[in-house]
């Protein structure tokens, strides 16, 4: 599977960022730790099409929170699934100056990696982490 890569890294003004076309693994996770160490986003996208594809895999970080989103398409549907966190749902929490509800966010790195990276190697990210 072929895959696009951007980041920006950094808010507002201040930020900067870039796309690559058919990254390795190791860019990859050198973005997701550049972008998660301060704030940004990190997407991975794919660049081939199937009868079932998994678009796009996302995470947006906050100074050590993240949240991340999968868009899917099924051939006749459009979906964005999230990550299923340990927060509690109905508590807001500010990322990047937008309200999200902490039962979607993250706040351990490794989970991060883990899923981009399965999402990188096989393609798919498990439902019991992202519903």
């Amino acid at each position: 599977m072929k895959f696009s890569l951007s980041w920006v890294v950094g808010f507002g003004s201040e930020c900067q960022g870039g796309r690559t076309q058919d990254p390795s693994w190791s860019d990859v996770e050198s973005r997701l730790r550049e972008v998660c160490k301060m704030s940004g986003s990190v997407t991975l996208e794919t660049m081939s099409s199937s009868d079932f594809e998994l678009l796009s895999l996302q995470v947006i970080a906050d100074n050590g929170v993240f949240v991340m989103t999968l868009g899917e398409d099924d051939g006749e549907d459009y979906s964005v699934r999230h990550y299923f966190g340990d927060g509690e749902a109905g508590t807001k929490v500010d990322v990047l100056g937008d309200a999200v509800d902490a039962s979607a966010v993250c706040t351990d790195f490794q989970v991060v990696v883990d899923i981009f990276s399965g999402f990188f190697e096989k393609g798919h990210v498990l439902r019991s982490l992202m519903a």
